[in-house]
């Protein structure tokens, strides 16, 4: 028989976390006009932050977005004394980001809508979402 090999995806759905209040940092260089009550559901997997994480977009775009999750998210918290791990997801050395990995096919409830006012005042905008669950999911 032959040996699976472990992946992104896989580690994903070895949800080993229930934590509310991560967090999440993106750049893109358009607005996202995100409505109040939308769902959202994500197509790949997503790294979020654990509270006192720290994480800087590897990209420079012109919008930043910080979403914040209110209720509990569910997820593989990264393991990074485990080396196998580590290096499948590419975070060798990243201790300091604190993530948990959230499979694809993760549903949110945007909280409130971007009103881009922010990205001039403060640089970003700031996103609450609530977890409610993961697509196909009774």
């Amino acid at each position: 028989m032959e040996a699976t090999m472990l992946n992104k995806e896989m580690i994903a759905k070895d949800i080993n976390c229930k934590m509310s209040g991560l967090g999440r940092i993106i750049e893109t260089d358009y607005l996202i006009d995100y409505v109040e009550g939308e769902i959202i559901t994500i197509e790949r997997e997503e790294s979020w932050l654990i509270p006192g994480g720290h994480f800087i977009p590897e990209n420079n775009y012109e919008y930043s977005y910080s979403f914040t999750c209110i209720n509990k998210l569910e997820g593989h918290k990264i393991d990074y004394t485990n080396e196998d791990e580590a290096w499948i997801l590419g975070c060798e050395d990243c201790e300091h980001e604190q993530e948990v990995l959230i499979p694809s096919g993760a549903m949110y409830r945007v909280l409130n809508n971007s009103c881009h006012e922010n990205q001039e005042d403060m640089g970003f905008d700031e996103i609450q979402l609530e977890f409610l669950g993961f697509k196909g999911e009774n």
